[in-house]
């Protein structure tokens, strides 16, 4: 099977008859409760090469994990794939942990991933909210995974990012382990979040965002993990929801932020 770099990712609204919403990015936020997610060869888009729903995911797990929103956000790179389920929770704590999970996609048995999880938040800190993943293609490269936790969306916590580092070509939640933390409680730290490698793929800018704050923090990671200092922030106005989207330039330390409610000024950059 030949591999490819584009996917359609097709979902269905059960509660609406006939309704179907087909996307064509790579990284997708879906509706609640749009159940199955598919990923389909671009030259046959009428035969999905696997099918995930969020009770199966549960079924590799035992049967541990809730899940409410599976495939809340999906970000993929070569044969990895990473889905995130923010308001996930494990059977015996019926709260909005938030879950991530880590495909293998494996192109000769697409519908028999290798799947691990990483550790479910505390209460409500919808760990999961946001996501990114970098993977290297060099074996002296690093690869990285990245999973926000806002939390201040539904308790008044100090939201935090999990960033996981790991040399050579494979993401894994088994790697360095870093744990990068807002400022001050209710800022939404981790509502947004971006990643690029810098030249030789052997570290990589992370930007976070805090919108209610109205402030985004600058990270460069290395396999050594995540300092907990930014090397520079960025301040805009609340109001306006600065650091409600972030993205980092390819090759470079330039972050773009959006601030959506403030109008003509909503697009700002940093270098």
């Amino acid at each position: 099977m030949a591999k490819f770099t584009c996917t359609l990712t097709q979902h269905y609204n059960e509660s609406i008859p006939n309704n179907l919403f087909t996307y064509t990015s790579l990284l997708l936020i879906p509706s609640r409760r749009m159940l199955p997610s598919n990923r389909y060869n671009t030259q046959d888009t009428t035969t999905p090469l696997f099918t995930y729903r969020d009770t199966e995911i549960n079924a590799y797990f035992n049967d541990a994990f809730i899940s409410y929103d599976f495939g809340y956000v999906v970000v993929i790179s070569g044969k990895w794939l990473l889905s995130t389920d923010a308001y996930a929770h494990l059977t015996t704590a019926p709260d909005r942990n938030g879950q991530a999970y880590l495909f293998e996609l494996d192109y000769d048995s697409p519908s028999n991933p290798i799947i691990t999880a990483s550790g479910l938040g505390a209460a409500n800190d919808v760990l999961g909210y946001s996501a990114s993943m970098l993977v290297s293609t060099s074996n002296d490269g690093i690869s990285g995974i990245v999973v926000g936790a806002p939390a201040s969306a539904f308790r008044n916590t100090i939201g935090y990012v999990n960033v996981y580092t790991s040399q050579g070509t494979s993401p894994s939640f088994g790697g360095t382990f870093s744990q990068l933390v807002g400022e001050n409680v209710g800022d939404n730290f981790g509502y947004s979040v971006a990643t690029s490698f810098e030249k030789g793929q052997k570290s990589f800018i992370l930007a976070v965002g805090a919108d209610v704050l109205g402030k985004v923090y600058v990270y460069r990671c290395t396999i050594d993990g995540c300092p907990s200092t930014p090397i520079a922030t960025a301040s805009g106005n609340s109001l306006g929801n600065f650091g409600f989207s972030v993205a980092v330039q390819a090759g470079t330390s330039t972050v773009v932020v959006g601030a959506p409610k403030e109008g003509k000024k909503s697009l700002r950059t940093h270098n």
